[in-house]
């Protein structure tokens, strides 16, 4: 998540750019090993005991374990929801920063993150160290992908449906970008709340689905540093995405 919004209608063939208001901001902390992009703040805390900012993962199995069959429970923000996953998947909680799930199976990471989108976007692709406000809608999300230097599209951005909520996808390779990152060969994308980046790094095939509803915009990204695994992944995914419920 790696591992981890209006301007008018939604559109799916050509989607309107939002004017943009520059600010600076702090770089968010290195990323971890947890997963290829950005979900790398620590997981929650594992002890039932903790009622602090590190409260217990919920479920407890949701902090980097490798999970059974069947139901669990986690949240994105103010957004709580639960997905069933089948053999082979690993999952980790970040708090309200969202969760992601590694496939444990493959020795290259293939990851499924859910992440908040609030507009907040980095000015270069290269740095961490300036945030610009885009909008906070799936169509300024997704416009702001594809025009990212190093982010290349696979087709038009396509209608979607996960749950209750309406949204927008679209299926990107990432590549060097023109510029030299720090850390080397990652693409800044979005802030999570000031604590953490979401990016993805050269080399990944991603599919990106943006999701509006009252309470923000959720994403969920599906990457692979294998883009010939790309497809496959996406088979493995889609019964996680299609078992969402949420509230």
């Amino acid at each position: 998540m790696a591992r981890r919004l209006a301007c008018g209608a939604v559109l799916v063939l050509a989607l309107s750019a939002c004017s943009t208001d520059s600010s600076s901001s702090e770089a968010p902390s290195e990323p971890g090993a947890v997963s290829p992009s950005a979900l790398s703040t620590e997981p929650a805390s594992t002890d039932p005991t903790d009622t602090g900012e590190g409260a217990a993962c919920t479920p407890p199995e949701l902090c980097g374990e490798e999970l059974a069959p069947g139901e669990y429970a986690s949240a994105v923000g103010a957004t709580g929801m639960t997905f069933t996953v089948g053999e082979g998947w690993r999952g980790t909680e970040y708090g309200d920063l969202g969760f992601d799930l590694v496939r444990a199976d493959v020795d290259l990471p293939q990851v499924v993150s859910a992440a908040p989108y609030a507009g907040v976007v980095y000015a270069d692709v290269c740095s961490g160290a300036e945030t610009e406000n885009v909008g906070a809608t799936a169509a300024d999300f997704v416009t702001f992908i594809a025009d990212r230097p190093g982010i290349t599209a696979r087709g038009d951005a396509t209608e979607v449906t996960i749950g209750d909520r309406t949204g927008l996808q679209i299926d990107v390779d990432a590549a060097d970008p023109g510029c030299v990152s720090e850390p080397p060969d990652r693409l800044w994308l979005w802030d999570l709340a000031g604590q953490t980046d979401f990016h993805l790094n050269v080399g990944e095939a991603a599919r990106l689905v943006a999701l509006d509803g009252d309470d923000g915009v959720i994403v969920f990204v599906i990457e692979t540093f294998d883009p010939a695994q790309f497809d496959a992944l996406l088979e493995l995914t889609q019964p996680v995405l299609d078992s969402i419920v949420f509230g």
